[in-house]
């Protein structure tokens, strides 16, 4: 399916094959969403009442179905993510941020942020990080608060105690591989 589609009632624009693919009612259904970007080859694909999200690339935002403001930019940016109010920039940045509750991060960088998840350990969700570089912050799962800011700081900082909050990493590999604590 190659598309273009401007739909002005509601503000959304799609670019690309199978972009916003749920938001056309005659075959999905009841869609809601207002007020979205897609650009690209499955941009923002089952969207049906998000609103105010941009999603700029292959597969960016594909997983999104009711979330609102978030950016993503890359190939496969946030291509899992449901959360919200989050801006990912770069390839896979935030792919795996998996989690409903999991919102206004900031991470920019090839695989910056590529899996943040729920713990079980510390019932927490990931919120309010931003890793900016190469990697960083990548497979940080349970991260709260963090600030990573370098290629791959902070990278694997996933902790067996479960503590990952309140960080701050700053230069090149900074906190990466921390197995306990992962105290900047």
């Amino acid at each position: 399916l190659r598309q273009v589609f401007v739909e002005n009632s509601t503000g959304t624009v799609t670019f690309g094959a199978s972009s916003g693919t749920k938001f056309y009612p005659e075959w999905w259904g009841n869609v809601t969403a207002v007020d979205n970007l897609y650009l690209g080859i499955g941009a923002g694909r089952n969207i049906t009442s998000g609103n105010e999200n941009i999603f700029i690339g292959y597969n960016a935002g594909n997983a999104v179905v009711t979330t609102s403001n978030n950016i993503f930019i890359g190939y496969k940016a946030g291509e899992l993510s449901i959360g919200y109010d989050n801006i990912f920039i770069g390839e896979r940045a935030g792919i795996l941020d998996a989690n409903a509750n999991s919102h206004a991060h900031v991470i920019i960088g090839k695989r910056a942020g590529f899996v943040m998840d729920y713990s079980a350990v510390t019932a927490t969700y990931p919120v309010e990080n931003t890793f900016v570089g190469h990697q960083a912050g990548m497979d940080s799962t349970h991260s709260i608060d963090n600030t990573y800011i370098g290629a791959e700081a902070g990278l694997h900082c996933n902790p067996t105690d479960g503590n990952t909050g309140y960080n701050t990493f700053v230069g090149a590999y900074a906190g990466a591989g921390a197995a306990v604590g992962c105290v900047g």
